[in-house]
């Protein structure tokens, strides 16, 4: 039944923005911001991550096949969670 109203490219773009979260542990208090776009082929994700008082923060962006939209969101949080350091997260607790 909900096949029958599945959007394709917004179900890939939310695979992107979901595995961004998974790999900065990522929740409903956790400042993080990721916004993917598919074009065609392609999508284009970009995030973002900052310290809960807005004084330090790291932004990604990156590209890829649409068919990679979780690897393309996991690299992506992965790749900022490293630019940031641990102490970064340590702000979050």
């Amino acid at each position: 039944m909900i096949a029958a109203i599945h959007h394709a490219e917004t179900g890939n773009a939310l695979l992107c923005e979901r595995a961004f979260l998974g790999a900065l542990d990522g929740s409903c208090r956790t400042p993080i911001a990721g916004l993917a776009r598919i074009d065609g082929d392609t999508l284009r994700f970009s995030g973002l991550i900052l310290t809960p008082d807005g004084r330090e923060t790291h932004g990604i962006a990156t590209e890829g096949a649409v068919v990679d939209a979780v690897r393309l969101g996991a690299e992506a949080g992965a790749e900022i969670r490293e630019k940031a350091g641990t102490r970064f997260f340590d702000s979050w607790q």
